[in-house]
């Protein structure tokens, strides 16, 4: 690969200023915005007929939370289907209303059967935001094209500032319209993970939250240069490339520093019964760790105005962003895949050949389990084939006996492992189709390695032209609406797996 070019200097981008003419950044903002909370309650759904309710593992997963650090107070719900209805929950309910209420079970409670109460929510919130982003976006290309408008005049600057009002007011009204207990637990959940506290004890709906807001971290990104953009002002389009300001990289940044903060956080908490607590999150807010310095050089990169005067040292500093990106990206790839989704695909132990990794997938259920474990009841069997359902999401015996090494392994359940299912989870606890996992896995390879684009000179323009970066903060989320599904199930899994104490977990 050559030697990347020095930056052009800003402000000489005409395909840059062309796409942001033509689709500003205000409506991609509420745009993308709008399709990630879409995707949510697509995942919710998608979930249930799983026979997962995710609302009430959030809402089970706090309560555990709580009773671990001793906290027996009458609590306001900050997640969950409770939420939404504006309701409370007493913490001090009878063991069998606890017990109940850890994960969803076949017998459907009345707020997931009636007509899709759970996600009509988020789907009439969600789908009222994207009509209204498309109609001030139609109404702005309105304005421009047929009435001749000047798409950086004040009459443009006015039609995005009252889209962006329109969606603020919805999402702020005090009022009892557009789903205000959604909307209030929603930003109480969102006042607690940006809680500066190391003594926080971290529940999984927050984990889940803090993780979506990192995918949405370049749109936080366009917050701040839609905010420029709505103030007058000259150069419009360098600060619509966040040239110029330290207030893009630091938006950008905050995703990952609370998600850091979380995970420190959970460290510091965590109990300790062998008088060693587990490294596990300390790895993890590395991983998070490792995205401020790809942040930083990439914002130190952009805004360097001078570079072809000292063109050694930018191509240094250039080569020390490569480095960073390539850690960031395999280390956060090999952590969506082995520890977010539980599959043994990548661990070093199944690193060899192909059949090693087919013989040495024993029981994916072999890390760490820090959650209360689950009553039998309580795991969804809907979505278990026939075969599987006379013994639940049993464990093969290959995971107390060590690996099969005759390359056919067999489950409890009677049924001839294929080699995918051995490579990826040897149970019958895949709760969706082999192939679904192997999709996303190559989807998640595809998309943390996409910033390869800008590596080579020659397609550098591909990522700089705002529509190639618009294009990638909506795969980006995508990515996110799948990881979500994987990681909510493996969460699922080894919940259930925790209540098995036959089960040797690593």
């Amino acid at each position: 690969m050559s030697d990347p070019a020095p930056p052009s200097a800003p402000g000489n981008e005409p395909e840059l200023w062309s796409f942001s003419a033509w689709f500003p950044p205000p409506y991609r903002v509420l745009l993308l915005a709008s399709i990630g909370l879409l995707l949510f309650a697509a995942n919710v759904h998608i979930l249930h007929t799983k026979g997962i309710d995710l609302f009430a593992l959030f809402r089970a997963d706090e309560q555990e939370k709580r009773r671990q650090t001793g906290s027996n107070s009458f609590h306001r719900s900050t997640t969950g289907a409770a939420t939404q209805y504006g309701s409370y929950h007493n913490t001090n309910r009878t063991p069998h209303e606890a017990n109940g209420a850890i994960l969803p079970t076949t017998q459907s409670t009345t707020a997931t059967v009636q007509g899709g109460i759970t996600t009509r929510p988020l789907v009439v919130f969600g789908a009222a935001q994207l009509a209204w982003a498309l109609a001030g976006w139609a109404s702005y290309r309105f304005y421009v094209d047929s009435l001749a408008g000047d798409p950086k005049g004040r009459h443009a600057q006015a039609l995005q500032g009252f889209a962006v009002a329109g969606a603020a007011a919805t999402l702020l009204w005090p009022g009892n319209l557009f789903f205000k207990p959604m909307r209030k637990a929603f930003g109480r959940a969102l006042l607690l993970i940006l809680t500066p506290s190391l003594s926080q004890p971290i529940p999984f709906s927050h984990v889940v939250l803090a993780d979506i807001l990192t995918s949405f971290a370049k749109v936080l990104g366009d917050v701040w240069l839609t905010a420029c953009f709505l103030v007058p002002r000259k150069e419009h389009h360098t600060w619509w490339n966040g040239k110029g300001s330290i207030a893009v990289p630091l938006l950008i940044s905050l995703p990952y520093a609370v998600r850091l903060r979380q995970c420190l956080s959970e460290y510091a908490t965590a109990p300790s019964n062998t008088g060693a607590k587990n490294k596990r999150p300390l790895w993890n807010a590395a991983k998070y760790a490792s995205a401020f310095p790809v942040i930083w050089l990439s914002a130190w990169y952009e805004a360097d105005t001078h570079a072809a005067s000292h063109e050694a040292d930018w191509i240094s500093r250039y080569t020390l962003w490569l480095l960073a990106v390539g850690v960031n990206s395999i280390f956060s790839f090999w952590w969506d895949v082995s520890n977010d989704w539980g599959l043994s695909l990548l661990l070093p132990a199944n690193m060899g050949s192909l059949a090693s990794v087919a013989n040495n997938a024993t029981n994916l259920h072999r890390r760490g389990v820090s959650y209360a474990p689950l009553p039998t009841d309580a795991v969804p069997m809907a979505s278990m084939r026939a075969d599987e359902k006379r013994t639940g999401l049993e464990v093969p015996s290959t995971a107390v006996a060590g690996p099969s090494r005759s390359g056919a392994a067999v489950g409890s359940h009677g049924r001839s492992l294929s080699t995918v299912e051995r490579m990826l989870r040897p149970t019958p606890s895949l709760m969706f189709a082999a192939w679904m996992y192997q999709l996303a896995i190559v989807l998640d390879l595809g998309l943390r390695f996409l910033w390869s684009l800008k590596l080579s000179s020659h397609l550098h323009h591909l990522v700089e032209w705002q529509g190639g970066v618009f294009s990638f903060e909506l795969l980006e989320i995508v990515r996110r609406s799948v990881w979500v599904l994987f990681r909510v199930e493996w969460e699922v899994v080894r919940r259930r797996e925790s209540a098995r104490p036959h089960v040797a977990l690593d």
